[in-house]
């Protein structure tokens, strides 16, 4: 017997939205399984209201969380204008519960609430929750710039693991929506905290490696994710005689050449992605970087190789996967557009009932960047 099930559409949303029910109730008997939790992402191109509408009409008997993003993934499949759901079974959850932090464009996010409200709710503080029985799946907006303000402040009541992604628009950069309790919102966040009912595991990958040149972050804004200066000079100067490029080589090479910090307990480097280039030289970042942090520059190599590799380690890890919930950062999806690698991207997981989003940032401890995240049951 399957423990999650998944399916997907790329039709109008009403169609679409009944072609995931047929699919999901063909496969488990929707109304009458033990389901515990719908997760699904629906391209921002639909209607945000219809989506909710639609959903909640076949699926609100069901609890469910989603967002919309800037591409879709599911088993063999990578696109966008498209719409993908995963149920989950009473194998791989024993009980979750779901909170909403609102208004993050007004206001620094409040969570004592919150955390309340799930200490209340299982009957167990949040300190003492065992992060081998419990996980945390997390939904921000993707345009918010609050993720790291949001991670941090939930992360000072509880040690266990989270991961998730910031939600998207297709790049339209204007408005992102989370789905939950039969609602669309804005300008929020959502927690959805599980106790697990079998094996988890939370892993990720990206194709960069270091190339031994190390910057110093000597000036820097965090709030506004902005490096001014690297080893004391504007970061475009100092980057750029690093790599030995002209100025005009800038803005190409940022996406093939990010920097990464570097953390003694973990091989792989933490991505920090430039989203744009100040008239000053500085740098506008996708993460927040503070000041006095080094930083490595790293170089690409083969995206489909290295997370075919990784989805290979994590079959030897796990033994029997029951399915992968992906978080893929939207860089990395518009480098598999550039090569013509989309379908091979997709038949990654073709052997693994998959869903997945595009993403304006991925959760690893924190906010990464050209990373894909995953949590496999």
């Amino acid at each position: 017997m399957k423990k999650v099930y998944i399916a997907y559409s790329k039709k109008p949303i009403k169609d679409a939205v009944e072609e995931l029910y047929n699919k999901l109730n063909e496969e488990s008997a929707v109304d009458n399984s033990s389901i515990k939790l719908i997760v699904f992402f629906a391209s921002s191109n639909y209607d945000t209201a219809e989506v909710n509408d639609f959903m909640n009409a076949r699926f609100g008997h069901i609890k469910m969380i989603g967002c919309t993003t800037a591409g879709e993934i599911s088993s063999g499949y990578m696109g966008s204008d498209s719409i993908v759901a995963m149920g989950l079974t009473s194998d791989i959850i024993q009980d979750l519960h779901i909170e909403v932090i609102e208004n993050l464009d007004k206001s620094m996010p409040d969570c004592v609430p919150s955390a309340q409200k799930f200490n209340d709710y299982f009957g167990l503080n949040l300190f003492n929750m065992s992060s081998k029985e419990y996980f945390g799946l997390v939904l921000i907006d993707g345009l918010s710039m609050m993720e790291e303000t949001f991670l941090d402040a939930f992360g000072e009541f509880t040690n266990i693991l989270f991961t998730g992604g910031s939600s998207g628009d297709d790049l339209k950069f204007k408005e992102t929506a989370i789905f939950t309790n039969g609602k669309y919102y804005k300008h929020s966040g959502l927690i959805c905290i599980i106790k697990a009912a079998s094996q988890f595991g939370i892993e990720r990958t990206q194709s960069f490696r270091k190339i031994g040149k190390t910057l110093k972050v000597t000036k820097a804004c965090t709030k506004n994710r902005i490096i001014y200066e690297l080893n004391g000079k504007p970061a475009a100067d100092t980057y750029c005689e690093a790599l030995g490029i002209k100025k005009e080589e800038l803005r190409n090479r940022l996406i093939v050449n990010p920097l990464g910090l570097m953390l003694s307990t973990f091989e792989l480097p933490f991505v920090r992605s430039a989203a744009r280039i100040l008239d000053d030289g500085s740098f506008g970042m996708h993460c927040s970087v503070m000041e006095g942090t080094e930083l490595e520059i790293l170089e690409s190599v083969n995206m489909i190789a290295e997370t075919n590799k990784c989805i290979e380690t994590i079959k030897n890890k796990y033994k029997n996967i029951n399915g992968i919930i992906a978080f893929n950062c939207v860089l990395r999806y518009l480098e598999v557009q550039i090569t013509n690698e989309v379908e091979e991207f997709g038949d990654v997981f073709k052997d693994i009932p998959t869903i997945g989003f595009c993403t304006y940032g991925e959760y690893y401890i924190g906010l990464v960047n050209q990373t894909l995240t995953m949590l496999v049951f």
